[in-house]
């Protein structure tokens, strides 16, 4: 148990690699690519073994990554590998199972508007790399917009389904109005889903929570997740996965535009 908490209060983050196959609206990725070297190098003045969320980009688009998920598990580091599966042509289930947590980014909830927001024509590809992520402990992590509020309650049976933790990102320019701002709030007294609202635009990829480049200690989202943790831990009787149902469900017709 107390592992479980150790991650969410004490992570860092470890920027893999800018690129990525889609071309998400608003995305302002940096350019440099890192080489292993250099990424080791990063986690170097880690004054202790952590949780680190390796993100990007999409993280399964740099080569190198089995071996340097497999050199910081030497190093006694816990992985959280954030991806937005968008390559499934690939077998990724060996990456997924080296790591202690998968983080799956679904940047919108239907067909159209996934192809219009990322450029790309892989909304099912995305949805089949949940096949190879298999058993593995999973964090559905979705950024709340005005086109896929009325979606929410999909997603949110679709976490259940899956036995995942959902996390809900709200960032200042969702264009929803207060009352539904006041309905995704409501998520937060939802059993094994959290809220993270967004206090300025994000500089990255907005399908990862409030996570720092750098390599220094998470301040709010560190904070707010490990209390969410706490939260569940206590809720499911010392475990995170597997997951009981729901202790509130919103209604789906209170869902509305």
């Amino acid at each position: 148990m107390l592992s479980r908490l150790k991650g969410p209060f004490f992570q860092k983050t470890l920027f893999i690699t800018p690129s990525c196959p889609l071309r998400c609206l608003g995305c302002s990725l940096p350019e440099h690519e890192n080489n292993t070297d250099e990424l080791i190098a990063k986690t170097s003045h880690f004054s202790h073994p952590t949780w680190l969320n390796l993100v990007g980009g999409e993280p399964t688009s740099f080569d190198a990554l089995p071996e340097l998920i497999s050199f910081l598990k030497k190093k006694g580091f816990y992985l959280r590998l954030w991806t937005n599966g968008s390559h499934p042509e690939a077998n990724h289930q060996p990456l997924f199972s080296s790591v202690d947590e998968v983080g799956l980014y679904l940047p919108r909830l239907t067909h159209a508007s996934f192809r219009f927001h990322t450029g790309r024509d892989l909304f099912e590809s995305t949805y089949r790399t949940l096949e190879q992520i298999q058993k593995r402990p999973l964090i559905i992590s979705h950024t709340v917009s005005f086109e896929s509020f009325s979606s929410l309650p999909d997603l949110h049976e679709k976490a259940h389904a899956l036995k995942a933790l959902l996390y809900l990102i709200v960032p200042p320019d969702t264009g929803l109005s207060p009352e539904q701002h006041l309905y995704v709030r409501r998520y937060r007294h939802v059993k094994n889903v959290a809220v993270f609202e967004q206090k300025t635009p994000s500089h990255y990829c907005h399908g990862f929570p409030e996570t720092d480049f750098s390599g220094r200690d998470v301040t709010a989202f560190s904070a707010a997740e490990g209390f969410f943790r706490l939260k569940t831990l206590l809720a499911n009787k010392g475990k995170l996965y597997p997951l009981r149902r729901p202790l509130l469900k919103p209604q789906r017709r209170e869902c509305h535009h």
